[in-house]
């Protein structure tokens, strides 16, 4: 993909803790905590695809996807990549209520 991008490192919070009692013979712990934040894409794994042909979209009344409320579905035909470039796609629609 040979893609180049700068990642933004954020430092966004600093910690300081100090572990200390006693006399100097004691041991002692300072303990430093840095968070970062780092603004980065993920990218899927790249593999050759055909022409998307069919697409079907559906629609429900509830979040719970239990009530169907429509269903859509655009099929392209004559879907060759000249075809595509030249703008010679027909689509067949079909739209189907519940």
């Amino acid at each position: 993909m040979d893609i180049k991008n700068d990642l933004p490192i954020l430092l966004t919070q600093i910690q300081f803790e100090d572990d200390y009692e006693g006399d100097m013979t004691t041991r002692r712990a300072i303990i430093w905590t840095l968070s970062f934040t780092m603004k980065l894409n993920f990218y899927g794994p790249v593999s050759k695809q055909g022409i998307i042909n069919r697409v079907v979209a559906n629609t429900f009344r509830n979040v719970d996807l239990t009530n169907q409320l429509q269903s859509i579905s655009v099929s392209g035909t004559n879907n060759t990549a000249n075809a595509i470039l030249a703008g010679n796609v027909n689509y067949v629609n079909s739209f189907t209520d519940f």
